[in-house]
């Protein structure tokens, strides 16, 4: 199972969790955050936003972030997934 993605097309939050689940009976907390593009920041009117990343530095960085987490916090698991692209209002 991937520890860190980075894609472009949507995925399922609900079977990405499910995955997560049926990876490990020691689980026991999934925390998810799911941005999304609002339509106002400070006063001013938001079309969309686009996000870019190189993949591979992306990906390199989530993975040092999940083992400072499981080093540090005693976490056993971590999975970050991060879809780039273009979000419209």
């Amino acid at each position: 199972m991937d520890f860190a993605r980075i894609q472009e097309k949507d995925f399922s939050v609900t079977q990405e969790i499910e995955k997560i689940k049926a990876s490990s009976n020691s689980i026991g907390g999934i925390v998810t955050f799911l941005g999304t593009a609002r339509d106002i920041s400070k006063g001013e009117e938001i079309s969309g936003l686009e996000f870019e990343c190189y993949a591979g530095m992306a990906e390199k960085k989530l993975m040092e972030i999940r083992e400072r987490a499981v080093e540090n916090q005693g976490i056993e698991m971590t999975h970050s997934w991060r879809v780039s692209g273009q979000y419209q209002n």
